[in-house]
């Protein structure tokens, strides 16, 4: 398989130069799998031409010779140099351009600390067939604080970021007391209070609901949200006293 940019020999210090310079930053989120993606490439890479194509994944450059546009003619199945012209396949295109991918952007940031032993816990590296043609993706093990601080300790925290849970439910909320609940937690905090940040949407969820009675099957799933903010707290009355004005 043709070597891409993603398996080029960056030392760290050198990707982190190149990021910096670029200016880029990804917004990362985790699939159903727990692989952290970016939606900028939900649609997959950008089309290109073979020979943009090649140059980006380093296997051609301006001082290619005649011998070496042979030999990738005959690599890619391409019957001559023109066909260099031609725009590659897109099911092509996702196998060479992996790091325009929605997961493997993400591989692409974090491949050159694999061997890093500040990543173990933390995250995974994947390249697995069994998941899909050429896969390439980052599974996070460990928290959304963990990884926040594995990318500062990597020197990576202007160059991607991934929301933690408190964040995440500030913008799924609906009323002012529990906005106010989320947002005042100290990030530091996230993983401790992980409990009372996933019981605040439920919270909510429960007096939409008509606050039924918990034993009943259906309402069992609010049972541990009602031991972090029981009904005689008082962000519970603040959340169900601005659910109940506005009727939302």
């Amino acid at each position: 398989m043709p070597t891409s940019v993603l398996h080029r020999a960056h030392a760290p210090g050198e990707l982190c130069l190149m990021l910096a310079l670029s200016r880029t930053m990804i917004n990362l989120e985790l699939d159903d799998e727990g692989f952290l993606i970016t939606r900028a490439f939900e649609n997959g890479p950008s089309a290109r031409t073979w020979r943009k194509c090649l140059e980006d994944i380093d296997e051609l450059g301006p001082n290619s010779g005649s011998d070496r546009i042979d030999e990738l003619l005959e690599l890619y199945g391409l019957e001559d140099e023109e066909e260099l012209g031609n725009e590659v396949p897109f099911e092509k295109l996702c196998e060479l351009i992996t790091w325009e991918t929605p997961a493997g952007a993400a591989f692409s940031l974090l491949s050159p600390f694999e061997s890093d032993a500040r990543t173990s816990g933390v995250i995974e590296f994947y390249e697995s067939p069994s998941i899909g043609s050429d896969f390439v993706g980052v599974k996070l093990i460990g928290t959304r604080l963990e990884f926040r601080r594995l990318l500062r300790e990597l020197g990576l925290s202007d160059a991607a970021f991934l929301p933690l849970e408190c964040e995440i439910y500030a913008t799924q909320v609906s009323s002012k007391a529990a906005r106010t609940a989320l947002t005042g937690i100290d990030h530091e905090e996230n993983d401790e209070k992980i409990d009372f940040i996933e019981a605040v949407p439920l919270i909510e969820d429960y007096i939409h609901d008509g606050e039924p009675e918990i034993h009943k099957y259906s309402a069992m799933k609010y049972d541990s949200a009602l031991s972090e903010i029981p009904k005689d707290s008082k962000l519970y009355q603040l959340i169900a006293a601005e659910i109940n004005a506005t009727g939302d």
